[in-house]
């Protein structure tokens, strides 16, 4: 019979720590996010073994997602490549180094693959953006949260308001520029799959995201003062044309909410990330009115806006 006994004899060392604290951050992570965040300065062969030991000592757990072979087009790199997610365990270790004034951190839930698949969108995000900032001196990456984080924002804040349909985003990214100093919060909302209720359904929660704002929802519940825009990330450039097409009809806010592409298909065929920290500041968004941005020029030039 197999034993379930956590072996003994691991010596946690500083960057266990921090390989642990990450991945209760971002509940979920792969080798090479955590390569990138934690210890680029070491080969990936060295973390991924950290990992397997933290892994096998009961303070992290890891899903593996399938891979669907359609006989036309090479399998994934990473195909074999885990996902990490922090255990009883590796909360216990985080909690007892943490602040009193964060909330505790729980064990991860295993989800579906589908549900991981569009989680993983947003840490591609996030981490990309944390890497990407460390060497810039024009924009600062204050603070990323991804859904979960949120609801417990949400919770908290119910306790003294009733607040009804509240929208919660699949991720947040505050972001400080310097020039002219200011601190903006940009929202994403990964769309994958076609959404129940179709564009009815999108352009309701497009609606219901500009009456929050104008209600000042954000700043009170989640704590973000100036949200610059709601990015819609989806699985194509056509497929957010078509979105950004779609919220022409809004009669309000419509320059509230950015559209992008989060992947596109390499030599092979295969669907790969355009979150990358080399791309992820640059990456073109596109607004209701056909002006486009990017993370690392959100705003129009002052000269413009003056001009107008």
């Amino acid at each position: 019979m197999k034993s379930n006994r956590i072996p003994n004899g691991l010596v946690l060392q500083l960057r266990d720590r921090a390989l642990v604290a990450a991945v209760a951050r971002y509940r979920f992570l792969k080798s090479t996010h955590l390569h990138l965040l934690i210890a680029p300065s070491v080969s990936l062969r060295i973390v991924q073994e950290r990992l397997r030991k933290l892994t096998i000592h009961g303070y992290l757990k890891r899903f593996y997602l399938p891979v669907v072979l359609d006989g036309q087009h090479a399998p994934p790199t990473n195909r074999g490549q885990p996902v990490y997610a922090i255990t009883t365990r590796g909360a216990r270790l985080v909690n007892d180094s943490a602040s009193e004034n964060l909330s505790p951190c729980l064990a991860t839930e295993r989800p579906s693959p589908m549900t991981l698949l569009h989680h993983l969108v947003v840490t591609d995000c996030l981490v990309s953006l944390a890497i990407a900032c460390r060497e810039r001196d024009e924009v600062r990456f204050e603070n990323g949260d991804h859904d979960g984080i949120l609801y417990s924002k949400l919770r908290t804040y119910r306790q003294r308001s009733r607040i009804q349909n509240a929208v919660i985003p699949d991720g947040t990214l505050t972001l400080h520029y310097p020039t002219p100093s200011e601190t903006l919060t940009f929202y994403l909302e990964v769309v994958r799959a076609d959404v129940k209720g179709g564009n009815r359904t999108l352009l309701a929660k497009m609606r219901r995201y500009v009456e929050l704002h104008r209600q000042n929802f954000f700043r009170d519940a989640y704590g973000h003062p100036r949200l610059r825009a709601v990015l819609f990330a989806t699985t194509s450039r056509a497929r957010a044309e078509n979105l950004r097409r779609m919220a022409e009809s809004l009669t309000q806010g419509r320059r509230l909410f950015w559209f992008g592409s989060y992947q596109e298909k390499n030599s092979d065929g295969v669907p790969v990330t355009r979150f990358t920290p080399e791309r992820i500041l640059s990456l073109p968004w596109e607004d209701a009115e056909q002006e486009t941005f990017t993370l690392i020029q959100p705003c129009r030039p002052s000269s413009e806006r003056s001009a107008e």
